[in-house]
């Protein structure tokens, strides 16, 4: 019900649609179709694992109180996000070795989906931990201003996780 999540949620759609549909025909015919969910993968977590306590805004201090370990609260936002990503990027491979008739594709792309979850993820949850930031209140989309900081750390999260992933 939450706006901001509803935003996050649409930006990694948004995301995701663009970036699948610009290089899936060049997946397609260059016979790696399995390998398009890897691209759903990295592309739902580039918007999606870099900033995973912003949702909570003014909520950030029941963590403080509640008797759980922060490190719990991770593990169960990245098992959220484990939830939605990985069936995602599970589907992309399949239809994208269906389309390009390439299923002796299918294993390599499952791995490199995984690899390049698991990747995003451990570079996101260091990015959520020391340079998190809020989101702003507000429900409207387009309605709100960032600082910055989320295209500063998009980069970032970016460039080292590509080159972690070469």
């Amino acid at each position: 019900r939450d706006g901001r999540i509803r935003q996050q949620l649409l930006g990694a759609t948004t995301v995701v649609v663009v970036l699948v549909f610009g290089s899936a025909s060049e997946i397609l015919a260059s016979g790696f179709g399995g390998y398009l969910g890897a691209v759903v993968a990295l592309s739902a977590m580039v918007t999606m694992a870099t900033n995973q306590f912003g949702p909570d805004g003014k909520t950030l201090w029941g963590y403080a109180v509640a008797p759980l370990s922060m490190g719990s609260v991770l593990r169960g936002k990245n098992l959220a996000l484990a939830l939605v990503v990985l069936p995602a990027a599970l589907i992309g491979s399949v239809v994208g070795a269906a389309m390009g008739d390439s299923w002796e594709t299918l294993p390599g792309g499952g791995f490199a989906s995984l690899a390049g979850f698991l990747l995003w993820l451990g570079v996101g949850n260091v990015l959520s931990i020391y340079a998190g930031y809020p989101l702003p209140e507000g429900a409207a989309f387009g309605k709100r201003t960032y600082n910055g900081r989320q295209a500063i750390l998009g980069l970032i999260g970016l460039i080292v996780a590509g080159l972690l992933l070469i």
